[in-house]
């Protein structure tokens, strides 16, 4: 053996898994997935703190947004009959249920669920926690549960692909 730093190392010689072919081929394969899946897990981390964000305003009176819908909503009430009328209240309790309490529990869901996608992703790239990566990455398919569902379903597909592979299987395994 020769003590030559920029001599290449033979995967058989060595006992580190890191210098295994077979890993770095799935490390590539991987890695531009993996980022895109923390991207994306950030952006939706994003939309999710703005959404509980809101809520939290809407239940406490303080939402500007939201404060704008009822005044406009009682305008339309006033000129629309006594049917239109009912259905306006109705409108106006499901939007405070949806912008309230069930938009702050959406809103809170969401976030962990961008959570778990960040820390998938970052252990994705380093070849760890195969099943989290896989269970995030069909989540991110999922419109419900992101505040981004647009770039969700393509990169949650790709990563997908990317971790079903036999090669990145064995790589995540090893």
């Amino acid at each position: 053996m020769s003590n030559n730093p920029y001599q290449s190392s033979d995967a058989s010689t060595s006992g580190s898994i890191g210098l295994n072919p077979n890993n770095f081929d799935a490390s590539k394969k991987v890695n531009a997935p993996s980022i895109a899946l923390m991207i994306y897990g950030v952006i939706s981390c994003l939309f999710a703190i703005m959404s509980v964000g809101s809520a939290a305003l809407h239940m406490a009176g303080m939402n500007p947004f939201t404060q704008g819908q009822e005044e406009d909503m009682d305008q339309l009430k006033q000129q629309a009959g006594a049917e239109a009328a009912q259905m306006m209240d109705l409108m106006k309790s499901i939007t405070n249920a949806s912008n309230g309490p069930v938009g702050l529990a959406s809103g809170v869901i969401t976030l962990l669920v961008s959570i778990a996608t960040v820390v998938a992703g970052s252990r994705m790239k380093i070849l760890t926690g195969y099943t989290l990566a896989l269970v995030t990455s069909a989540l991110a398919c999922v419109p419900c549960t992101s505040g981004c569902c647009c770039i969700g379903l393509p990169i949650g597909i790709w990563s997908i692909i990317v971790l079903v592979d036999p090669n990145v299987k064995a790589a995540f395994r090893a």
